[in-house]
């Protein structure tokens, strides 16, 4: 963690861009607070993706087009 924060972005730096940073977002400043929080614990299941909780009717790809004619426009 000391590493990133030493290496973080701030007022006046230039990345190899060359470009001079006037406004950066306080990035060392975040680092140093998360690295006061407590870690995860590894006893905890990661959260799931909702996507597994989906009814698969309503899991379907959109239509690229109209189904009134019943054929893509490429195929006619």
């Amino acid at each position: 963690m000391e590493v990133r924060v030493r290496n973080a972005v701030s007022q006046g730096s230039a990345p190899i861009t060359g470009q001079v940073i006037d406004s950066p977002a306080p990035l060392a400043e975040m680092l140093r607070e998360l690295a006061t929080l407590p870690p995860d614990d590894p006893t905890r299941t990661p959260r799931t993706a909702c996507a597994a909780r989906v009814k698969p009717r309503r899991c379907r790809r959109p239509r690229p087009w109209p189904r009134r004619s019943g054929t893509p426009p490429a195929c006619r």
